[in-house]
């Protein structure tokens, strides 16, 4: 079983009376199209032009021409591995608009970061308070639950989410399978990405950021190899390129890759990009869990 929620301390004494009153943990690991065209066969032989999108980035067609660069949304990820030296000799990392610095463009980023969360924070209350008052009348408290993720770098922080599952145990009083405890409720919420919604907190925090490779369990950082490692090199997002291309229903070895090909091939444009496609996602409900299974089995590390 991949975890479970169980009740954890979150708020005050006096906080544990409101529909938040304590928190708890989740086993789900969430769990594009949108992606700079495939190159024609003429832009092969040319130098890679650098296009202006919205006067902030500029994406290079190079990234298409290498193995191991950004992949149309139809082609498979690669697995080779390599350094971040070789990376940078081979051009797989995005060259930027002349005159803005890579830092510049985080700058914008967290701006971006931000207005996004505070606006959607403001504009999903109302689906936040039905989805709390469900949850409370279905599942009785908590509502809300926290799990410690690892963030940027690999540093812990609490990600929070909304409780899909209830604590039903066995008769040994162990919690039982993700299936046995996940509720109608909570599947509904799961099937809507209505779980998610309270991680727009650790956004606004820092912690997170809209787009980048999702936060998963702590065990998982001693299990990866160096390659899937470089997913940290960034802060963790609410959606990514792996959940455009399959979320879930993707292997955890194509979910790291193409978390690797986001690092390396990051830029404002891309993340924009990502965002539209996880808004068409979330509309058709795709990838939502593992097949054959509720949650996403455990990570155990990957066979070399």
């Amino acid at each position: 079983m991949n975890g479970g929620e169980q009740g954890v301390p979150l708020l005050s004494q006096r906080g544990r009376n409101s529909l938040s009153g304590s928190v708890a943990t989740d086993a789900q690991c969430d769990d594009p199209r949108g992606l700079p065209r495939e190159p024609s066969a003429s832009s092969k032989n040319r130098q890679p032009q650098r296009l202006l999108f919205n006067q902030l980035v500029v994406v290079d067609e190079a990234l298409h021409d290498q193995p191991g660069g950004l992949h149309h949304l139809g082609d498979d990820p690669p697995m080779a591995t390599s350094t971040e030296d070789e990376d940078r000799k081979r051009g797989h990392v995005p060259q930027y608009m002349d005159g803005v610095t890579r830092e510049q463009q985080l700058a914008v980023k967290r701006f971006v970061d931000v207005l996004g969360a505070a606006t959607g924070l403001a504009v999903t209350a109302p689906l936040m308070a039905a989805a709390a008052l469900a949850i409370r009348a279905s599942m009785g408290g908590p509502v809300l639950f926290r799990q410690q993720r690892p963030g940027q770098g690999g540093r812990p922080f609490h990600v929070y989410k909304f409780r899909t599952m209830s604590d039903a145990r066995d008769g040994r009083g162990q919690l039982k399978a993700d299936h046995e405890r996940l509720t109608a409720v909570g599947r509904f919420i799961r099937g809507t990405s209505l779980d998610e919604l309270p991680q727009l907190l650790n956004v606004l925090k820092g912690e997170m950021s809209l787009v980048g490779p999702r936060p998963l369990l702590m065990q998982y950082l001693d299990r990866y190899n160096a390659r899937q490692a470089r997913r940290h090199d960034v802060k963790p997002g609410i959606t990514g390129l792996a959940q455009v291309r399959g979320r879930n229903a993707l292997s955890w070895e194509e979910k790291f890759e193409y978390d690797v090909q986001y690092v390396e091939g990051w830029s404002l444009g891309l993340d924009a990009r990502i965002l539209f496609e996880t808004v068409k996602k979330v509309v058709r409900r795709e990838g939502i869990s593992q097949q054959g299974q509720a949650t996403m089995t455990e990570f155990m590390g990957t066979e070399e």
